[in-house]
């Protein structure tokens, strides 16, 4: 027999009673499954801050109630009275929180171990107990804590799963696991940017960006803040992808005048190349003599010849104030 929690309870599909009342105290003995609930808790989960003075023997007439019906039924669920309160005690009874804790615990297994298909696979099993919010519609606070925690263990287990399947190459159904789970809780970074990664490896990078800026604008609008580094980061890189740089244009230049073989290949140059050379060599020498015949005849040192002071021969004086005679022909 299993008793529903993980959505909208109701007491009459186990015990038989319908009604507000009848609801709040059989999930909080659902709840606390073979553990004591004593009497006052149950008068606060049922009228919190302001009971009647009747509210004692309201909640023990219903319960009595409830413990006539479950004699009718042929599970071996009792809701025993002790000297605490009130216990229920039943070894084929479970609610469905369980069970979806324990496929969770199970798939968390498997993905130490790398099966990650099978654990996948356990995952989607455990949600597939929730029919809505834990607990949907009663607010007793004891109650409203048991199903914060519940609906945190959903998340987590829906992101696991949308992970995992990002893992196997499951876009599609991740992208469709995100989206619902973004309807749930749209202002969780870490959600969004596993949606924007899987659209953006499914080359959906316009949805991705348009995920990015939904969040940062909602955002904005409802917590006056700004994405966090990641999430500008995934941003940055979807802008890149769509806009890439302009290519930087490279000026044509003409490579540089090939050079002229070394001295060393000279012996690869055809006989006239190499008379040429000769006779170049040979009118060089013969004009160095010249220069060097002009130079005596007109007093003048060699070339590089420096007068120092007080070291210029007597005869000097008489060179620099006498006007050097210009010969038409120098040499031979």
């Amino acid at each position: 027999m299993r008793f529903r929690l993980l959505g909208a309870p109701c007491a009459k599909e186990v015990f038989a009673v319908a009604g507000r009342r009848a609801t709040v105290i059989a999930a909080m003995l659902a709840i606390n499954h073979n553990r004591s609930v004593s009497l006052d808790r149950l008068v606060d989960a049922v009228w919190e801050s302001a009971p009647p003075a009747t509210a004692r023997e309201q909640v023990q007439n219903c319960v009595s109630l409830m413990r006539r019906n479950l004699r009718t039924t042929p599970a071996d669920l009792i809701i025993e009275r002790n000297r605490i309160g009130y216990q229920l005690r039943g070894d084929d009874f479970e609610t469905d929180a369980h069970c979806f804790e324990r496929e969770v615990r199970a798939a968390d297994e498997l993905l130490t171990e790398g099966r990650l298909a099978d654990a996948a696979g356990r995952l989607q099993q455990g949600l597939a107990h929730w029919s809505g919010p834990a607990l949907d519609g009663l607010n007793a606070r004891e109650l409203r804590a048991h199903a914060i925690r519940l609906d945190e263990l959903r998340l987590a287990a829906m992101e696991r799963l949308a992970t995992t399947n990002l893992r196997l190459g499951r876009h599609d159904r991740a992208i469709a696991e995100l989206r619902a789970l973004i309807e749930i809780e749209p202002l969780r970074e870490n959600i969004s940017i596993l949606l924007m990664d899987a659209l953006a490896d499914s080359g959906r990078s316009i949805e991705s960006l348009t995920v990015y800026r939904v969040y940062r604008d909602r955002l904005r609008t409802e917590l006056g803040v700004e994405p966090g580094p990641v999430a500008k980061a995934r941003e940055r890189q979807l802008l890149q992808s769509l806009n890439p740089p302009a290519p930087i244009a490279v000026e044509n230049r003409v490579g540089p005048t090939r050079l002229a073989a070394p001295a060393t290949q000279h012996r690869h140059l055809d006989r006239a190349e190499v008379n040429l050379d000769r006779k170049i060599s040979s009118h060089l020498e013969t004009a160095y003599a010249h220069i060097r015949a002009a130079f005596e005849l007109l007093g003048a040192g060699p070339p590089g010849y420096i007068e120092l002071p007080g070291l210029t021969p007597p005869h000097a004086e008489q060179r620099k104030t006498t006007p050097p005679t210009y010969h038409r022909r120098v040499g031979p």
